[in-house]
Formats: structure tokens, sequence, C-alpha cells
């Protein structure tokens, strides 16, 4: 989505500026493992929070099994780079748009 003079609009909230965010995150089961990604244009704000939210399962989730213990330390790395890149894009500016066309939300933060 394209807000405009040609900058990414956030697909959640519609502010600017926004940028592809590509996130994997590793799910170990004992004989098999999963990987899960999501690829999307968002604000610095809904970048942190699914950043976090993917690096937060990650690490609950990536250790079950042989193979996956050894994986999930790659698979933290990249959430944590994404992390860290997220949090380098500017404030978003502009007011949110009312529902998010994709349906996502981050999670509530702790009061």
């Amino acid at each position: 989505m394209q807000a405009g003079g040609g900058q990414l609009a956030c697909q959640v909230c519609g502010r600017h500026p926004a940028a592809l965010l590509k996130l994997r995150r590793h799910v170990g089961m004992i004989l098999m493992q999963r990987f899960v990604s999501a690829r999307a244009a968002l604000c610095r704000d809904h970048r942190v929070a699914l950043a976090k939210e993917f690096l937060r399962k990650t690490l609950v989730q990536g250790w079950w099994g042989l193979i996956s213990f050894f994986v999930n330390f790659y698979a933290v790395y990249t959430d944590l780079m994404a992390l860290s890149q997220a949090r380098k894009l500017g404030p978003p500016v502009g007011a949110p748009t009312s529902a998010s066309p994709s349906g996502w939300a981050p999670p509530a933060s702790p009061a």
C-alpha cells in the first residue's frame, strides 16, 4: 500500500513511513519441524510488535526436537536482527486508519 509521495504505508494502520518486514518463526516438534513466515509493509510500532511476537513464540516453541534445537539458534538470531531493524525506522506519522484490512492487530502492551 503506497501513501502519498510514493512512501509505503503500514498495512495495519495506514501510517508512514513503513518498510517491508520479513520474519521467520520456527516451531519444533518431537519428530517434525515447521517454519512460519510473515512478510508485510509495517510502521515502526507494528514492526516492533510483530517482531517481538515472533521472537517470543520462537523462544517457547522452537526447541522441541533434536534438529529443531540447533535450527532454533538461527531462527532466534534472525528474529533479533529483524527486531533491531524494526526499531531503526522513524516514528509513524499521520492519523491511523479505522480498521486493519489484514485483520492483524499487535498484542496489547502490558499496563
